[in-house]
């Protein structure tokens, strides 16, 4: 296992109790926010499905993929990459 993910196995408590504060947002709350957002997923997660659906939701959003799962993909250079060209436009 990577040292930076060992918190999940040193604090399992702390995980769930954060898991545990998470409040589903409805769709048409998501709608109203105008904001240019950037939803990225690693093409490899299981949970990309959600942040696609995520993207479509959010007016003037966008939807990018990076190599990797839910967490090697916050090791991809082309996440920088990607956050960069973001900002960019």
């Amino acid at each position: 296992m990577r040292d930076d993910y060992r918190f999940i196995v040193d604090h399992p408590l702390s995980l769930l109790l954060v898991l545990g504060t998470l409040i589903a947002t409805p769709e048409a709350e998501l709608r109203r926010i105008t904001t240019p957002t950037l939803v990225l997923a690693g093409d490899q997660d299981s949970r990309r499905a959600s942040a696609e659906a995520l993207a479509a939701a959010l007016p003037g959003a966008r939807s990018t993929r990076v190599p990797g799962d839910h967490f090697t993909a916050l090791g991809s250079a082309l996440l920088a990459t990607a956050i960069l060209a973001f900002l960019g436009e």
